[in-house]
Parts: structure tokens; C-alpha cells; sequence
């Protein structure tokens, strides 16, 4: 819609598939992050939100997006807080802390890596779509949407 080229990937075929057909203008194709990028152009952005705390091995994950990305790309990636209530979800094999995640990031080749933590309180933007804030702090409440933004840059 704004002109910029557009691929999107996903672990799942069905999940793939499914998109394609509602986003046809968009280049969707099944990748494992934690396997080298098939792609033989490189990345200005890379967006990754609510995946990496699902992986076994976070770290190929984030050389292989380093990989990926032009020689001043960026990745933001999202992820829940370490809290204890987002280990009920049994699929959260690889949260962590935000200061590990720095490390993570930086051991995967990423120069400058920011750590923005936020919280949205659900639901109030059914009541008006001006509700819908970000606030710049973490909560630790089962019910209240409290993630880790990182932002890495190659240089």
C-alpha cells in the first residue's frame, strides 16, 4: 500500500497459506527463523513480535536475523516479561529477562540493542479507540499486557 516491498514468513504452512489468500500483494513463505534465511536479498527491517520466547534456540534465531538484514538494519522484536504467570503457557520455552535478552542480542552481532518495556491495559480501547495507550513501564499483573520491546541495530 506504501510501496515498500513486503515479504512474511511463519513456521506453519496453514498459517501461510491462510494469509496469502487474504494479503495476496504481500510475499509469504514458511521459514524457521532458527534456520538460515533462504532469501538472497537483505532486510532494512525485520519484525518479530511475540515469536522468539517460543523458540528453542533464540540465539540462531537472532544470527540469523543479523544475518538477513541490510549493513544498518534493524530488528524489533516483542516478547513477554520474565513474570511467572507467562509460564503457564507452555509454549514460553525461552523467556527471559530483559538485561539477557541485551546480551542475547549483542552475543548475535547486533551493536545497539534498546530495551523499551510497556504496558497496555485491555480492552479499554473498546470503549474509545483513544484508550488504546502504551504506557512506558512494566506491570506485573496477570491480566494486563506487559511486554519487552527490543530494538537492535547492526551498527
Amino acid at each position: 500500500q506504501y510501496g515498500y516491498k513486503v515479504d512474511s514468513t511463519d513456521i506453519s504452512k496453514y498459517a501461510v497459506k491462510k494469509a496469502k489468500k487474504i494479503y495476496p500483494q504481500i510475499n509469504f513463505f514458511v521459514q524457521d527463523i532458527q534456520k538460515p534465511v533462504t532469501k538472497k536479498y537483505k532486510y532494512d527491517f525485520i519484525w518479530l513480535f511475540d515469536v522468539i520466547e517460543h523458540l528453542e534456540n533464540p540465539l540462531e534465531a537472532i544470527k540469523n536475523m543479523n544475518m538477513a538484514l541490510c549493513a544498518d538494519g534493524v530488528v524489533v522484536c516483542s516478547t513477554p516479561n520474565d513474570y511467572k504467570h507467562v509460564y503457564a503457557d507452555p509454549t514460553h520455552i525461552s523467556v527471559k529477562k530483559p538485561e539477557q535478552w541485551v546480551k542475547l542480542f549483542r552475543k548475535g552481532g547486533f551493536k545497539i540493542v534498546d530495551i523499551h518495556q510497556v504496558t497496555f491495559i485491555p480492552y479499554f480501547y473498546r470503549f474509545h479507540w483513544r484508550l488504546n495507550y502504551a504506557f512506558p513501564f512494566a506491570v506485573n499483573l496477570k491480566h494486563v499486557i506487559s511486554p519487552v520491546f527490543i530494538i537492535a541495530k547492526k551498527k
